[in-house]
């Protein structure tokens, strides 16, 4: 049975639409949503797979060849679900009764001198943090998740050299102890 997939992935810095390619590309042909750069109705099917995909910024380094190799395993485990038509509920652990955070608790990074105020941050922002008007600066509605650095093409926008080195050492103490990604089938 051959089925229609729709992968949506919030992938600012493009590193969670790796693991859900790999995914995806052993399920089925499919589309993707980045929730990130588009925002609005999605709609799909009943009969539609989706895929959904969201980075974890804290307890997990972003992805390494080995995770893509298993998002790869995951997604032909997906396929066999589907082609055998086992559409049993999934059962995933964990508190749904998450922290409610608001937005502007990200770590909003700073411009250098080399901007040349081309607004390409500004325009790829997923939350508008970065006025367009004035796009050197970044409003406290900014969450961190680094798309104004990914996209800009002068590198003009990075973490300051205090927040990298706390951020370097929260990283090295995570590496400490890898975590395995878990797959819920």
């Amino acid at each position: 049975m051959e089925n229609k997939v729709t992968q949506i992935v919030f992938s600012p810095a493009g590193t969670t639409k790796k693991i859900a390619d790999a995914i995806c590309s052993n399920i089925s042909e499919y589309t993707t949503v980045d929730i990130s750069k588009e925002v609005g109705k999605i709609e799909v099917e009943s009969s539609q797979t989706v895929v959904v995909a969201a980075p974890v910024w804290r307890g997990r380094i972003p992805a390494t060849a080995k995770d893509i190799e298993k998002a790869g395993h995951f997604g032909k485990s997906v396929k066999k679900k589907l082609d055998d038509e086992n559409y049993s509920e999934v059962n995933v652990p964990g508190n749904p009764d998450y922290k409610n955070k608001k937005a502007g608790n990200g770590m909003p990074p700073k411009t250098s001198k080399s901007c040349n105020s081309c607004r390409i941050c500004a325009k790829n922002c997923p939350v508008q943090a970065i006025p367009e008007s004035d796009p050197r600066n970044t409003n406290k509605s900014c969450i961190g998740c680094m798309r104004c650095v990914a996209v800009c093409p002068k590198k003009a926008r990075n973490l300051g050299a205090p927040v990298r080195f706390i951020v370097g050492m929260a990283l090295s103490s995570a590496k400490k102890t890898e975590k395995q990604p878990e797959t819920f089938l």
